[in-house]
Formats: structure tokens, sequence, C-alpha cells
């Protein structure tokens, strides 16, 4: 089987794979998995003969068997290119919990928890995100074959010593169940304190959440969030903490937890999160301003312009759109998919403010969906709270004066550097705005202005440019306000 492999992908490398092969133009390297579909059928059934052997007793010939198959799949040391095992039909975590039972039933005691540390695979080097959970716990080791194991106490009291020191996160779990298999919980709490490691508080969090023990899970998720740097693992720690408030009944953990979650991971998602609770608490207000001074107070981030997406949003969440407008670069007309993308964002809900909504400014809806969303996400819930935020807003005429002014500038700069640019594929995108801002204007009972732009922008500015005149035309047809002008 190795050699079959090994010969496989020896014939890729000198093309003659290809040579063999019928492809669609530049399709086969996608195609290409690291094994043939009658070495994956061949591998499946080695595995079954290996199963037969492992339920009947013949735990040193499946051992040898399995371990070669695995090392071969997962591996692949010996191997040019890596075998996709997700493109196989096994249940790789029963199968290498039946290897590891095979390993612990033929190692000698003296050396069982030598040889189960490699058979568990704490030391290999894994080879992708989340493929560590292929590998068995050791409750999995234990459940693989009916009957009792001899000897397991002594073994885990060796595994625990042996593992004492590990520091990679399989190394550490694995400590720490051995930990609770011999002392139970308070013995996995006393060892997580010891370890400081962020998965093992999570390990922890999650035995309490399976005993159902809810008081127990708040008092250990607030120490660990205590512990725990502020990154994705905080934040699940801090929804065990929401969990724990949802079974005992008690609102401030859950609140206390949604909070925690945006701090720990400050995306759009858990912002949602945290202001659906905080809504239903009645004190969404409170909670904004507590995640705006916690983000202004943040220190510089990877991303700043997504850090400064999120603040604009906030601020838009809060009212403060006057803020928000003084916040912005008031000139960037383009570039609202990366840096400038506060400035889309404040340009679409001054253009909602100003139309306050109305149902027939079908242009104005349409801008503030696109510019007002994440450019990889979306959340519809923070989308509804800042249009109906927008729409509660009152300002001094000169402010609309001033906004209206903002408006003219931006879609006009929008539309010409497109243009000008000859950006095709922008267009639509500079018509859009053109047309938002003449359905601004008549909804400022400017009817005979928005008419006099019209005719300006497709008659005169851009008569030499029929397709954006065509893109400008479909805006029109399509907005019931512009329809008739």
């Amino acid at each position: 089987m190795l050699q079959d492999v090994i010969d496989l992908h020896q014939s890729v490398d000198d093309g003659s794979y290809y040579e063999e092969q019928y492809w669609e133009e530049d399709n086969y390297y996608d195609d290409f998995s690291g094994i043939s579909e009658e070495q994956k059928q061949r591998f499946t059934q080695l595995i079954a003969e290996a199963d037969k052997l492992f339920f009947a007793g013949e735990l040193e010939i499946a051992k040898q068997v399995y371990e070669k198959l695995t090392d071969l799949i997962l591996y692949g040391d010996e191997l040019q290119y890596t075998v996709d095992y997700e493109e196989l039909e096994i249940n790789w975590r029963e199968t290498l919990s039946k290897y590891c039972r095979c390993v612990y039933e033929t190692a000698p005691d003296a050396d069982k928890a030598k040889w189960m540390r490699q058979a568990l695979a704490v030391d290999r080097q894994h080879f992708s995100d989340g493929s560590e959970d292929l590998f068995p716990s050791l409750r999995d080791v234990f459940d693989a074959r009916a009957g009792e194991l001899a000897g397991w106490n002594d073994f885990l009291k060796q595994l625990r010593k042996n593992l004492r020191a590990a520091v990679s996160r399989r190394g550490i779990l694995l400590h720490l169940e051995a930990a609770q298999w011999l002392d139970g919980l308070s013995g996995l709490a006393e060892e997580v304190r010891k370890k400081q490691a962020p998965v093992g508080y999570l390990f922890w969090l999650e035995q309490l959440r399976t005993h159902e023990a809810w008081k127990e899970l708040a008092q250990a998720a607030h120490e660990a969030l205590r512990a725990m740097p502020h990154d994705a693992l905080r934040a699940e720690a801090a929804a065990q903490l929401s969990l724990a408030g949802e079974r005992t009944g008690d609102k401030s953990l859950i609140l206390q937890g949604r909070r925690e979650q945006f701090f720990s991971k400050p995306i759009e998602d858990n912002l949602a999160a945290l202001l659906r609770e905080a809504t239903a608490q009645q004190v969404s207000e409170r909670e904004l301003n507590k995640v705006l001074a916690y983000l202004e107070a943040a220190p510089k981030q990877k991303n700043p312009s997504d850090f400064s997406f999120l603040k604009i949003k906030i601020m838009l969440l809060l009212g403060r759109l006057q803020e928000s407008y003084a916040a912005i670069d008031q000139k960037a007309a383009i570039g609202w998919s990366d840096e400038k993308r506060t400035t889309g964002a404040v340009y679409v809900s001054i253009l909602l403010f100003l139309s306050q909504g109305h149902a027939q400014a079908k242009t104005i809806h349409s801008l503030f969906t696109r510019y007002i969303n994440d450019r990889y996400s979306s959340n519809a819930f923070i989308v509804e709270a800042i249009r109906q935020r927008l729409l509660q807003i009152s300002v001094a005429s000169w402010h609309k004066e001033e906004w209206l002014k903002f408006v003219e500038h931006i879609s006009v700069a929008r539309a010409e550097q497109i243009v000008s640019n000859k950006y095709r594929k922008g267009y639509a995108r500079g018509a859009e705005a053109l047309g938002g801002y003449m359905e601004c204007l008549i909804l400022h009972e400017q009817r005979n202005q928005a008419a006099a732009f019209l005719d300006l922008k497709r008659n005169q500015q851009y008569k030499r440019y029929p397709a954006f005149r065509q893109e400008l035309d479909t805006v029109v047809k399509n907005s019931p306000l512009l329809s008739g002008i």
C-alpha cells in the first residue's frame, strides 16, 4: 500500500500521471487528493480487516495494521504530497481509539505511559486547524472495547506524571483528563490552576457544563476570564458564563458573558448578541457606551480599519451621527471596501437620516444596506438597529444643510473618479451614488434641482459615456422618486 502511494506521487512528479488521465483544462491539480480511488477502497478494506482482528482479540496484529495505515495517511513522512484524509470514509477518532487500545493492552506495564504518549500523538506536529479532534481522548480509548482495563488507575498515575510538563494543547488536555479521572472535578480544578493554560480552563468549563454544575460553572468562568488573554478562546469561556446565567436564571451573568465575549473577540456577531440581550434587559445604551469605551482604550490592532468600522457602527447605534461625521475622512469618495469603509458607512447613514427612511427612496435603502455592512459578513440585527436609531435623531437645520452638501460632494466625486478612470465594473456604484443624492433633493422639496442635476450629469458631463449613462438610466427607472423627473 505504501509503495503504491509512493509510486503514484512519483508519477505526479514526473508527469506520467497526467498522461494517463483525461482532464479538463487546468483542473488536474484541484482533483488530486494524494491517493487514487482504488487506493481509497483498498485502504478502507484494510481498516475493516484490522477492525475484525481487533474485536477478535488479535491486538498485536491489529496494532501493526492500524499504525502503518494511519501513519501513511495522517502523516505521510515518506510521501511527496499530502493525502487528504477527509477523502476517506473513515471514522478516524474511532479507528485511532482502537489503535491506542491495542497499544495499551500490548505494552509492558513499565512502559505503558511512554508507549501511550506516542500512540496518543502528544508530541506529533498536527497538520491543520481542528485536526487534533481526530485523535481520541482517554475515555475513547477506555470505551473502544467492552470489558475492564487491567491496571487503568496505575496507568493514569504514570501518564499524569509523564505529561506534567507537556506544553502542547493535546498534552495538556490529556494530562487534565487523567487528573479528573483520578481525583474528580476538584482535582481537575487544582491542575488547571497550576497549568494556567487557556485550553485547560476551557476543558474545566466543559466538564462542569457536562455535569450541569451551573453555579460552579459561573464561578469557574469568572476565574477563567480573569486568567485568560483577550482572544477567541476567552470568548468561549465568556459564552460559558452566559450559559450558566441562563441555567440559573441570573440575567446579570448572561449580560456579563455577552459583554466579555465581545471584549475577547470584538466582531459584529458578538456585538449583536450583546445588543440583543441588553435590549431585552433595557440597558442597551449603557452597554453600547461600555463597549465603545473599551474599543477606544484598546491598544493598536492588527486590522485598524476593521476596528474603526466597528467603532463607527457603535457610535451610530448610539445615535451619535454628528460625532461619526466628524471622525471620518469627509473627502474619501472611493475605497469604501477597505480603509475608507467608515466614510461609506457615515455617508449612507446621512442619506438615510436626510430621507427619514422614506419607503420610496429605493436607491438610498440599497446604498445603506450595502455600505453599512461588513465586507465579509453582515448582521441583519445590527443593520436594522442602526436604521431604527438613525430615524430617531434630531439635529439643527444647519446640520442638515451641511450634510446635504456633503452628500452632493461625495456623490459627484465618487461618480467622477469611477468614470474618469474608466472603471467599468464600478459604473453601477457611481450611478447609484448620484441617484441617492437626487432622491435626497426630491425629499427636501428640490425636485427641479434634481431634474437639472440629472440633465447635467446624463446629457452633458457624461454624454460620451454610454455605458455609464445606461447605468444611470437603470437607477432612475428603478426609483419611484426619480422615474418621473
